[in-house]
């Protein structure tokens, strides 16, 4: 058990600093996006996020569920967050969770001056994190550098909660260049992001409008942009 359990954070934590399949540059209309999840070139499941404009910012929700095969066992495994963010898309406040067979975590998060105080659902007393940036949680990673105004050859850092381990670190992001990417039988233009942190090496592809259409990242996962039948298929 304590082998799954390791492995499926391991899954998790690449998940959770992933730039995941995100919505596009926030306009007046609510946007979703859904995406297949590829292991080593088997579907393994899909992921689906949206963004809604609000009086104070935006809110951003991400659910991914897949299957993952561990020790010859299937474990399903399903997170879901939701991310409260300023005008700017800065996150103010945020909720996770994440279900399985082998491990089970709810947390609550929210900014106060410039300390993260989380709290759980087995923990009694707030978890105060110190933080140098405002941290980011994967969903609010793109929209956050499209607003901004995202360049070619450009290197952005920012500071990555991993809710998985309630650990932060600093995740460098290189905008490689703007190439061609095919997705469901159309090419288009895209950015090609690329990511490093703790050792791991990702890369994303965006549209202009800030929709995430690919990613490629460690243990053969794999992330395309798909229409919602195929993506739950």
């Amino acid at each position: 058990m304590r082998i799954l359990r390791q492995t499926i954070i391991l899954v998790l934590l690449i998940f959770s600093i992933l730039l995941e399949p995100q919505t596009s540059i926030p306009q007046e209309q609510d946007s979703e996006l859904w995406s297949g999840i590829y292991i080593k070139g088997k579907k393994s499941g899909y992921s689906v996020s949206s963004i809604k404009k609000t009086e104070k910012g935006y809110i951003i929700s991400e659910k991914v569920e897949m299957v993952l095969k561990v020790m010859n066992t299937y474990q399903r495994i399903t997170t879901t967050s939701t991310i409260n963010t300023d005008p700017n898309l800065l996150m103010d406040s945020f909720t996770y969770q994440i279900n399985s067979a082998a491990t089970s975590l709810s947390l609550n998060g929210r900014i106060v001056n410039n300390n993260l105080h989380i709290k759980t659902t087995t923990g009694k007393e707030d978890i105060v994190l110190p933080f140098r940036g405002r941290p980011f949680l994967s969903a609010n990673i793109i929209p956050y550098l499209f607003k901004r105004g995202i360049k070619e050859n450009v290197r952005y850092k920012i500071n990555i909660l991993d809710p998985s381990t309630l650990s932060q670190d600093e995740m460098a992001i290189e905008v490689v260049k703007k190439e061609k990417r095919k997705v469901v039988n159309i090419t288009e233009d895209a950015y090609h992001l690329k990511g490093a942190y703790k050792g791991m090496i990702m890369h994303t592809w965006v549209k202009q409008d800030g929709r995430t259409i690919r990613e490629e990242s460690p243990l053969g996962i794999t992330i395309v942009q798909e229409p919602r039948e195929t993506a739950i298929r």
